[in-house]
């Protein structure tokens, strides 16, 4: 088992983590190019008591001000981001894109630092219990102000985007509608999925608990309450009960039996208990959270009577009007047109399309639905091709650990590129190797693969354990470009978001079937590129939990099979964003 490996490295990891003294979180760049009528009145911080404890809970606020009898509607931030007191804190810096665009068109502000952060009490909860209640603590008494309208949305991203998730399973009827950016759901999914483990995971819950505590929120640079400090540090019953479920989920691929994951999944609550609308925003080429662990469950939701739009992008971990090559800087613009009707009831605004999608080569299209159902299925074939018929012939190749199975990087979220668009510390990467196998065909006419392309291999394992994973190319005149990749433990044969948890037991020498589901995606193969598939037991944004052993894979004769949508939207779906001219704040 490769825990060990890095349950040792904590010490280290830990004291290289940077303190950031006094930061806050900004919530991206773009500005509404509407105008608003109110200006903003001084910032007020309250604590309220936890009906859990009664520990006291801050939150910090900015009103619009507005005429007698006004009642605003209210945009919640909520995490652990805050560090530091927010008496001593400039909450219009702390959230200047929320301020700045949001009050002057009469809507109040709102940031709730999560436990054992800024000057709130007690221990991190890490998206259990207590954390659900505090929050729904938080949004009642936002709710339940005179100046409010009784109507609150949420809006983050990483963890202040898993607290919009959070909030939404209290069912707090408040909350009406959620904006989750690359956020957790379910700390289960996101940390040790279908018997693969994030290289993070062993410092999910003894990182999270002490760093955001009282490391971040230290009382000699942050400002914070002495006493409300050592809480952060010393009242938490669950630290232990989090570190021992991680080793035994890493071991067991299932969730652990005292049920410290069961606690911190979040869906069934959302599924059972939400009743608002979603706006849901995902960077496609985010490996801090992947965007399998919000797609398709979130986009599930749907069928649930909930509203759920989607804005897909070619972005990693950061907002869409963040600076760079692909940036929406009409996202201030679109989320106030969001909450305007969500918030204030404002049936003029408009909503969009209920996806907006951006392909890797940069174009932006719309569409009613996103992940389309995989409709195209190409046959490894015994000849090295990827073939649209099967035929007779067979053909089996060993697939082992190689040059892509760099496991040792502690902390690193990125797959290996396996590609030549960025170089290798590690060494070259390329798509030969001993124990691989490789699939090829050349594109004829363009292909617009989206949404979750499937693998299914037939492999005998020599082992006990073991795993495939499947990385999809295009080559072109420069090279290899990945499009996805995706990897299954074969003790979980039906693999990532298949809804089936239970461990099967692998048998040495006993033929089965395994699916894998690549990771989100939307890509364009251009006529005259290759499309390349390659089968091995590299290295993805996943590790194995046990170390593995080779497998047998056997091709040819529909034995194995690649499916993937090929969509064809009209040149009318397709558009352009705005550019930042006028659009960005300063």
């Amino acid at each position: 088992m490769f825990v060990s490996v890095f349950v040792g490295l904590t010490a280290t990891a830990y004291a290289q983590l940077p303190v950031y003294p006094g930061n806050c979180e900004d919530q991206g760049s773009s500005k509404a190019t509407t105008p608003g009528t109110f200006k903003a009145l001084p910032q007020e911080v309250v604590d309220i008591p936890s009906k859990v404890d009664g520990r006291p809970l801050q939150i910090g606020f900015i009103r619009p001000d507005a005429p007698p009898g006004y009642r605003a509607p209210v945009i919640v931030h909520a995490g652990p981001y805050h560090s530091r007191d927010l008496n001593d804190a400039d909450i219009a810096s702390c959230a200047r894109v929320l301020v700045a665009n949001f009050v002057s068109h009469g809507y109040a502000v709102a940031l709730v630092p999560t436990r054992g952060t800024a000057d709130t009490d007690g221990c991190p909860n890490l998206f259990g219990k207590i954390e659900r209640s505090d929050l729904d603590d938080a949004l009642t008494w936002l709710g339940t102000r005179s100046w409010s309208n009784g109507r609150i949305g949420m809006v983050g991203i990483s963890y202040s985007g898993s607290t919009p998730w959070v909030a939404a399973a209290t069912g707090n009827p408040y909350l009406k509608t959620i904006v989750p950016e690359d956020g957790v759901n379910d700390l289960f999914d996101l940390s040790l999925s279908v018997g693969t483990l994030d290289s993070r995971f062993w410092f999910f819950v003894p990182g999270y608990y002490h760093y955001y505590g009282p490391v971040q929120n230290n009382p000699v640079w942050s400002g914070r309450d002495p006493d409300r400090t050592v809480n952060a540090a010393t009242t938490c019953p669950d630290v232990e009960q989090g570190q021992a479920a991680s080793l035994e989920s890493a071991d067991t691929g299932a969730r652990d039996a005292g049920g410290y994951y069961a606690e911190r999944n979040e869906r069934p609550l959302v599924e059972r208990n939400y009743r608002g609308s979603v706006l849901l925003v995902e960077g496609l080429t985010d490996w801090n959270v992947r965007p399998a662990h919000v797609i398709p469950w979130g986009v599930s939701l749907r069928s649930r009577g909930l509203r759920v739009h989607q804005l897909l992008g070619q972005w990693n971990h950061q907002y869409p009007d963040d600076a760079g090559v692909h940036t929406r800087w009409d996202w201030a613009d679109r989320l106030l047109a969001w909450f305007d009707h969500e918030l204030k009831g404002d049936k003029t605004a408009s909503l969009g399309a209920r996806v907006e999608v951006e392909d890797d080569s940069g174009k932006w299209r719309r569409a009613r639905a996103w992940p389309p159902a995989n409709n195209e299925v190409l046959q490894l074939a015994a000849d090295g091709t990827l073939a649209p018929r099967r035929d007779a012939a067979t053909a089996s190749t060993t697939l082992a650990t190689d040059s892509r199975a760099r496991y040792y990087y502690v902390g690193q979220t990125s797959p290996e590129e396996n590609t030549d668009d960025v170089p290798q510390a590690s060494g070259a990467v390329d798509d030969t190797c001993a124990t691989c196998a490789v699939f090829r065909m050349r594109v004829k006419a363009p292909l617009r693969i989206a949404g979750l392309p499937e693998v299914h291999v037939t492999v005998t394992p020599s082992g006990s354990s073991g795993h495939v994973t499947a990385f999809l190319y295009r080559r072109d005149a420069d090279g290899l470009h990945r499009i996805g990749f995706g990897m299954s433990d074969l003790r979980f044969p039906a693999g990532e978001n298949s809804g089936d948890e239970t461990a099967g037991e692998v048998v040495a020498g006993k033929p089965m079937k395994v699916r894998i589901e690549l990771e989100p995606l939307d890509s364009v193969v251009n006529a005259g590129d290759e499309m390349e598939l390659v089968l091995g037991q590299g290295r993805t944004g996943q590790i194995p939990a046990k170390a593995p052993y080779p497998v047998q894979l056997e091709y040819g004769a529909g034995k194995s099979t690649l499916s993937l949508a090929i969509v064809h939207p009209s040149r009318a779906k397709f558009f352009t964003p705005p550019g930042p001219e006028g659009r960005q704040l300063q």
